[in-house]
């Protein structure tokens, strides 16, 4: 199989075995080859497999919040991620990450959530409601892969890994840093 990605000068070449991989990157070592001119440099990926992104399966969302109709403010960042996580475990409670930023003027967040059908179920149930302060959202598939990175517990970005149910369904009430 290959992939090519888009926007990018690179691709990926899927091989039957690894001996086939590691001897085609020696072969390019001795007889380099070249697309268009430019020569080609090969290495190995840890990636076992080439799967391409299927539309719609991701376990993240996009949300972008609008200002309130009631006010031309936009929620405050110091707030959002609970906010958010209040907002989407109506739905299910696996909501994993939050991180939430400022882009081109607009308060957004990335919500991550266990599975791609709880992602897509919150989505469908929750698109075209407003948070509970009134301000409208806008929720659609991100273009980041799971898991989302959380450096820091603060006002801007949460992890709730550690408040899924377990095994047992109890809720440990702790959170990762």
């Amino acid at each position: 199989a290959t992939m090519k990605v888009e926007g990018k000068r690179i691709g990926f070449i899927e091989f039957e075995t690894v001996d086939q991989c590691v001897t085609a990157i020696e072969q390019s070592a001795v007889e380099p080859q070249a697309i268009r001119g430019q020569v080609v440099e090969m290495k190995r990926s840890e990636r076992t497999r080439i799967t391409r992104p299927i539309p719609g399966t991701g376990m993240v969302l996009l949300v972008t919040v609008g200002p309130s109709p009631r006010s031309t403010l936009t929620p405050s960042l110091d707030a959002l991620p609970d906010t958010l996580y209040t907002f989407f475990t109506s739905v299910t409670p696996s909501v994993v990450r939050i991180a939430c930023f400022e882009k081109a003027g607009q308060v957004q967040g990335l919500v991550e959530f266990a599975t791609p059908e709880d992602a897509s179920q919150a989505k469908v149930v929750l698109e075209g409601s407003p948070l509970p302060s009134g301000h409208p959202v806008k929720i659609q598939n991100a273009n980041t892969e799971a898991p989302l990175k959380i450096n820091f517990q603060n006002t801007k970005s949460r992890d709730f890994s550690g408040m899924l149910p377990g095994a047992n369904g109890i809720v440990t009430g702790q959170t990762n840093a």
